[in-house]
């Protein structure tokens, strides 16, 4: 299917608690630009912890002609609502970076980060990979290693990189950020991390920072499922959430709804959700609302 398909069916539905009106009427900007690209699925995202109705639109790729099986891209709201985007943020599947392959991530690295930023290679990477080589590192005996490693270009954030690592404990995410001499409140993340806990699916949670050449950032993001994903069990999450004041109860309605969306060939769901903590603004909890292909199923004649 392509990107066309998904937001023509996405018009055809309402969901005013989640998404403004504008920010959906937009997204006309983005098929205009990319409606021809093919893809197994998209995401819309949007906070539930606050009342804006934004959203960031993301696109899976598949490749066999990457290093990398599969990149995202994605369009925050600022870069499509007035106009068609032209640099989307760029994402890559980094699942073969891990602490015990340093030789073998030297050779993905220089293959696979020129590919985030086309036209801004060279010393942008370079400056980045020994922050790079020390959080891949850092990562031993607590997780596989590195996701997904993106660039934020369309907010012209040229001084960085953003890092996602594979799942790893909740109770390995401080020590971890501690060792990688994170600047950030510390305590208010571990409240986060032991008010989330008991929902993580699989007990285990992902988490992304920005790296600089010389530090991470303060904002960090805590991804993760939820142990029950049906519509009961992510009411009974969503509910938790809004009596800890991390969610926002007039939103939970439509975000269970959003299940029963779904066509014959469209599956609706939610990928994951984040709790991002940063030190110059409030909190966010995200959810990212998934549309996926439902493969056609082809009889076969005997």
């Amino acid at each position: 299917m392509k990107v066309a398909d998904y937001l023509d069916h996405f018009k055809s539905l309402s969901y005013p608690a989640l998404f403004g009106e504008g920010v959906t009427k937009a997204l006309s900007n983005i098929e205009a630009g990319f409606g021809d690209v093919n893809t197994r699925e998209v995401i819309y995202e949007t906070a539930l912890s606050s009342d804006e109705r934004s959203l960031d639109f993301s696109v899976r790729v598949d490749t066999t002609a990457m290093p990398f099986h599969e990149y995202w891209l994605e369009f925050d709201a600022e870069s499509f609502m007035e106009a068609v985007p032209e640099n989307p943020c760029r994402f890559v599947d980094s699942g073969q970076v891990r602490p015990e392959t340093a030789a073998e991530n030297e050779i993905f690295y220089a293959e696979a980060l020129p590919f985030l930023c086309p036209g801004q290679e060279g010393d942008r990477f370079k400056a980045l990979l020994p922050m790079l080589r020390r959080v891949v590192s850092a990562l031993a005996g607590r997780s596989n290693g590195l996701f997904q490693a993106g660039a934020m270009n369309d907010r012209n954030e040229e001084d960085r990189l953003r890092i996602f690592t594979l799942e790893l404990p909740p109770e390995e995410a401080v020590p971890y950020l501690k060792e990688l001499s994170y600047g950030g409140d510390t305590a208010h993340l571990q409240a986060v991390i032991t008010a989330l806990s008991p929902f993580l699916e699989n007990d285990e949670m992902i988490l992304d920072f920005d790296i600089f050449p010389d530090h991470i950032s303060e904002k960090a993001g805590i991804n993760f499922g939820i142990k029950d994903f049906s519509a009961e069990g992510l009411q009974d999450f969503l509910n938790a959430m809004a009596l800890q004041g991390m969610c926002l109860p007039e939103k939970i309605p439509a975000a269970v709804s959003w299940f029963d969306a779904g066509a014959s060939f469209i599956r609706y769901d939610i990928s994951h959700f984040k709790y991002s903590v940063a030190t110059d603004r409030k909190d966010l909890l995200k959810a990212y609302f998934r549309q996926q292909e439902i493969p056609s199923v082809i009889i076969p004649k005997w």
